[in-house]
């Protein structure tokens, strides 16, 4: 499927749509509100009358009782077929096919009840591969622990079960004219999510794609050579910058410090998609915390400044939480 995959690729480039710059692309959305369409059958009896409100556009085709096509409340009985589209809630039996489990979601509900599991897919492009051991002869321990234990602090008490991938065997390496460029802005990224993302997020089903790139980031105002990595808006779509990383010492810490933050915008950090519990936004900053001490505080997403955050992290033996208790209380209220 990949090979047949990098005509789309090349065309979807070579279109050059631009979008809006990214907050360590947190702001940036180019996701739109969908319609969706179903199929299903039904056998009832009974007499009733309701009034229901909601929200939705959709198409559907299905057997009941009642007869018409169009948009509204009523009381009937009898059996036919029909069409229409409406709002409302209501109740019966049957079968059917739809919008549900099954189709893609953005962040919300991400930390709420329901959610079984959360996949991390990892891609990279070739000379990009990420990190996959700690540096030092004496510790051989993933640094991938690094952002299971950050995950998990925001999943709080009951968290779903995690699928994070520790080795390259579990990454999945993307063909080498694939991401040829130097410089990628967030439509060329979200281009190649569409085409070579395996696991789409779902309501039971939540996951994240994260593709390493052999290159750098671009807005419009060119090329942002600091920049470590993006998330792009509700896409759950993350990218991260092999050429910055390798600038930053002890570059496995650097990856993983910089995936715990990108996923923090992705999950709604901060006042993004998470309500905050108490103020702690530094709106002067787009989508941070105004700790800094937490990972979501804004001079972490450049070299220098993941740099300083890291100094005191690289001499401890535990995979400490990075996210401030301010971040986790805005994730902990959403479970509830």
């Amino acid at each position: 499927m990949r090979a047949m995959a990098l005509l789309l690729v090349g065309l979807l480039a070579l279109a050059g749509c631009d979008d809006e710059p990214a907050d360590g692309a947190a702001d940036m959305n180019p996701g739109a509100e969908g319609e969706g369409e179903g199929e299903g059958e039904g056998e009832g009896e009974g007499e009733g009358e309701g009034e229901g409100e909601g929200e939705g556009e959709g198409e559907g085709e299905g057997e009941g009782e009642g007869e018409g096509e169009g948009e509204g409340e009523g009381e009937g009985e009898g059996e036919g077929e029909g069409e229409g589209e409406g709002e409302g809630e209501g109740e019966g039996e049957g079968e059917g096919e739809g919008e549900g489990e099954g189709e893609p979601v953005g962040r919300a509900g991400l930390f709420g009840p329901g959610v079984e599991s959360f996949t991390v897919e990892i891609d990279y492009a070739v000379g990009a591969a990420p990190e996959t051991r700690r540096e030092g002869l004496l510790d051989n321990r993933s640094p991938w622990l690094l952002f299971e234990t950050n995950a998990l602090a925001l999943f709080g008490d009951d968290p779903p079960l995690l699928l994070v991938p520790h080795e390259l065997e579990q990454m999945e390496e993307l063909p080498a004219d694939a991401a040829p460029f130097d410089d990628y802005r967030g439509r060329e990224i979200l281009d190649l999510a569409e085409v070579y993302r395996d696991a789409p997020s779902t309501a039971a089903d939540r996951s994240i794609y994260v593709v390493w790139i052999n290159g750098y980031y671009e807005d419009n105002s060119g090329r942002r050579d600091t920049v470590l990595g993006v998330s792009l808006g509700d896409t759950g779509v993350i990218a991260m910058f092999k050429p910055v990383l390798e600038g930053v010492s002890n570059t496995p810490m650097a990856e993983q410090t910089t995936l715990v933050h990108e996923f923090g915008h992705a999950a709604g950090l901060v006042n993004n998609g998470l309500e905050m519990v108490e103020d702690h936004h530094d709106s002067e900053h787009g989508a941070h915390c105004d700790n800094r001490d937490c990972v979501m505080y804004w001079t972490i997403e450049s070299a220098a400044g993941l740099g300083n955050f890291l100094g005191p992290l690289l001499g401890n033996d535990d995979d400490p939480v990075l996210f401030g208790p301010e971040c986790v209380a805005d994730a902990d209220a959403a479970a509830e």
